[in-house]
């Protein structure tokens, strides 16, 4: 299973995921594949499938991000370009039924933003400045707002929210992995 959290700081955005797979059965492996995706303007936490993520990793390219037809409009193009180009990626006739099946889905952090996508490719951005995704975001989500107004680092607040979630839930577990851009 797998802890996404992200956070926006100023203009960054920190990302932290788990480790690890753990088997319904309760089997742990700890892969080379690591959860976080880094490209040279943005980052990617999958949580689901590890094909997919591999597909994500290895032949997904994201269009330039145009200011001409975009502007200051980052979510119209996380919307449209970045996940018409994804679509072509996972959602293909060899891929669609597992990326479907898998319920995989996407914490994006692109431009000092933070978008989640699911599986059906619906974009979400919640104006909190942080968001959790996988199993049991709850626990994840409830450390970020109890730490939002204190001075604890950001980094800090992504890896504790990510502590908390391996506490409460056998199905966490490290190494913890944390990028920003």
């Amino acid at each position: 299973m797998t802890c996404i959290v992200g956070l926006v700081e100023g203009e960054k955005v920190y990302i932290g995921a788990d480790g690890v797979a753990v088997a319904e059965s309760g089997l742990v492996s700890v892969y080379t594949d690591k959860k976080l995706i880094k490209g040279s303007n943005f980052i990617i936490g999958v949580a689901g499938s590890p094909r997919i993520a591999q597909l994500v990793r290895y032949s997904f390219v994201p269009p330039e991000y145009d200011r001409s037809t975009y502007g200051d409009d980052v979510h119209r193009y996380i919307a449209t370009a970045f996940i018409d180009t994804l679509r072509v990626i996972v959602g293909d006739e060899k891929n669609k039924e597992e990326f479907k099946e898998s319920n995989t889905s996407f914490l994006v952090a692109f431009k000092g933003r933070l978008f989640q996508i699911h599986n059906n490719f619906v974009v979400k951005e919640d104006t909190c400045g942080y968001d959790a995704m996988g199993i049991d975001p709850s626990i994840a989500l409830g450390v970020l707002w109890a730490t939002r107004n204190r001075d604890i680092p950001p980094e800090s607040r992504v890896e504790m929210a990510m502590e908390a979630t391996k506490f409460h839930n056998a199905f966490v577990q490290g190494p913890f992995e944390i990028a920003s851009i």
